[in-house]
């Protein structure tokens, strides 16, 4: 009996799309997220639910992160991975959404702790855009309220 995996990974080479976009399909940037993600969370496994946490980082190379607004992306992707990975985008309880500048010469993959996470971006570093989309259980239930900066830890 296979495990049923309780934190959705999807690392893609997919340019996001902002929610106030010009000239970009909203349906085709949508169906490219779920194509995406049927392929990587099987039906089998059910949708999650309850107090998730969604974490969404667009990796892009020096020049092209100008082109996508960082606050305006993650509706769009939890949208489309509405009744394919999550019940409902109301189950999300914490969303980090973070755009991250890559130059690959200076890049120190070390950086990165999850190896599935490496794997990836490592297979897909000719791309300009990197979208990689984590959503799983918030540990705890409800998240903390906090204020200051955000922590980025592994």
């Amino acid at each position: 009996m296979t495990d049923v995996p309780t934190t959705f990974l999807m690392v893609e080479p997919i340019k996001p799309l902002s929610g106030n976009a010009k000239g970009r399909s909203k349906e085709r940037f949508m169906l490219e997220i779920r194509n995406a993600a049927n392929n990587v969370w099987s039906a089998d496994y059910g949708l999650l639910t309850d107090h998730l946490y969604a974490r969404i980082t667009h990796l892009c190379s020096p020049g092209q992160g100008s082109l996508v607004d960082v606050d305006n992306t993650a509706k769009r992707i939890l949208d489309a991975l509405k009744l394919v990975v999550i019940a409902d985008d109301k189950y999300i309880c914490q969303c980090l959404q973070s755009r991250v500048l890559i130059d690959w010469e200076g890049f120190d993959l070390n950086t990165i702790a999850n190896p599935d996470i490496l794997t990836a971006i490592i297979a897909n570093a000719n791309a300009d855009h990197i979208l990689i989309v984590e959503i799983g259980n918030q540990p705890g239930g409800q998240p903390l309220i906090r204020s200051g900066p955000v922590e980025i830890s592994s």
